[in-house]
């Protein structure tokens, strides 16, 4: 029944995106649903499963929708002008690489979980893990737009508190 519940939200996540290329009158009404649909899905597993796979629903609906973003963008084209959609992809394409980069911190909280930490514990380590992507990608790349921190000093002052901030839970 999991499989299930990840297939339906990968669908709904590439639907979601898609929808954001469309035009028309009823596109408004289209998010309401397909949002409903998301957000159902996403309580569903945290209910019925517990809050480890609902974490873990929650960032695969996320990564699905940037997965999905570039066939979405290629469907899109196909049903529209091909001008509009570019412009509006080539927005969306500068916070992929951000994106991908926040799998390590929500991969190494789902790992901790399944030890016999507790959930500050949990929780510290997670956000100790930001901090060190965030000071590696100030390191490396100098931005991280996914947090509208386009400048290096930025990126390295928001990971240096979220790294000081998760070893304050973890120690606490």
């Amino acid at each position: 029944m999991i499989y299930a519940v990840f297939f339906g939200l990968f669908l709904f996540s590439f639907f979601n995106v898609l929808n954001s290329f469309l035009r028309g009158r009823s596109k408004g009404r289209i998010d309401i649903i397909i949002g409903f649909v998301l957000v159902s899905l996403i309580g569903y597993c945290f209910w019925a499963y517990g809050w480890k796979y609902g974490v873990s629903a929650l960032a695969f609906a996320w990564v699905s929708a940037m997965i999905t973003a570039w066939p979405a963008q290629t469907l899109a084209q196909k049903l529209l002008d091909y001008d509009w959609v570019t412009s509006k992809m080539e927005g969306v394409a500068k916070y992929i690489p951000s994106s991908l980069a926040l799998l390590y911190p929500i991969a190494a909280t789902i790992w901790i979980s399944t030890t016999p930490a507790t959930t500050t514990e949990v929780v510290g380590y997670g956000t100790a893990n930001l901090g060190y992507l965030l000071l590696g990608a100030g390191t490396f790349a100098g931005t991280f737009t996914l947090f509208n921190l386009t400048k290096r000093w930025q990126v390295y002052t928001v990971g240096a508190f979220f790294v000081i901030v998760g070893m304050a839970i973890v120690n606490a």
